[in-house]
């Protein structure tokens, strides 16, 4: 007997497989460090992906922040990857001298969320 999911979790879900497919193809993001970043484990995520399982409310929000980190990023960086990589990999002061990809799998994502709104405002940090 399959298990019906209400709208709530379903969206949910759905939510989660977002954020998991954005931290593997354009963060390139292993199993281990999406799961790290939204507080969970690699088993987790490989089940979310394949919507085996509801993600626990926590990961719906780190999620949530995860995708909005993503929107941000887009708009500062636009379809240049290459920009985006080089900045996901530099060291970056007010994220105490980590890589912004750091603090994402450690699960800072608002730290990176500010970090990227000052840079959108002019502000290097």
């Amino acid at each position: 007997m399959t298990k019906t999911l209400s709208p709530r979790k379903k969206a949910e879900s759905n939510l989660v497989r977002k954020a998991v497919r954005y931290a593997s193809d354009t963060l390139e993001f292993t199993d281990q460090e999406v799961g790290s970043a939204l507080g969970a484990s690699a088993r987790s995520v490989a089940r979310w992906r394949s919507a085996n399982t509801t993600p626990a409310p926590r990961a719906v929000v780190a999620a949530e922040r995860l995708l909005e980190l993503s929107q941000a990023l887009q708009e500062v960086f636009g379809d240049d990857v290459e920009a985006l990589q080089a900045w996901l990999h530099e060291r970056v002061p007010a994220l105490g001298k980590r890589t912004p990809l750091h603090a994402i799998v450690d699960g800072d994502i608002d730290d990176v969320l500010t970090v990227v709104a000052n840079t959108d405002g002019g502000v290097f940090v």
